[in-house]
């Protein structure tokens, strides 16, 4: 039971569905953490297990992007960097200061700064979500870039 915490298995399967194909769901993503004995559950899920799943099924990662809490406006120039390259991003952010972590999937900024993802919560109803929308949340703690 993931309880209100299946945003990273979820942001790894939207992830690993769209580079590798549909047959990747989030209950096979489940498996996998459950089979290597990854933390998941009720208290969520850790940003290095999603990293090695990935690995795992074949895409790139790069080195991880560490944030003390910054805001979409802080970190773009870094993400614009490694989009031009290919590169989408794995993100733990919170939406709350000082608060606990949520997971979703970067896949675009635009030319206003807007930072775009799939998220797994916050963005339910509206697919790709506008992260900033809920300025100056999220604040931004940790990031990897995944390519095929």
């Amino acid at each position: 039971n993931l309880c209100k915490a299946g945003c990273g298995p979820t942001t790894v399967a939207m992830i690993a569905a769209s580079y590798l194909g549909g047959s990747i769901t989030p209950k096979t993503i489940v498996d996998q953490y459950q089979s290597k004995g990854y933390l998941l559950g009720c208290a969520g899920s850790r940003y290095s297990d999603a990293k090695q799943v990935l690995q795992g099924l074949g895409l790139k990662t790069t080195d991880y992007l560490v944030y003390n809490y910054e805001t979409a406006d802080q970190i773009v120039p870094d993400l614009r960097k490694y989009l031009a390259s290919g590169w989408t991003f794995f993100v733990l952010a919170s939406f709350k200061e000082n608060g606990g972590g949520h997971f979703f999937w970067i896949t675009d900024v635009d030319s206003q700064n807007n930072i775009w993802a799939y998220d797994p919560y916050y963005g339910r109803y509206e697919i790709p979500y506008n992260e900033n929308s809920r300025y100056p949340y999220p604040l931004y703690r940790l990031a990897f870039g995944v390519k095929r």
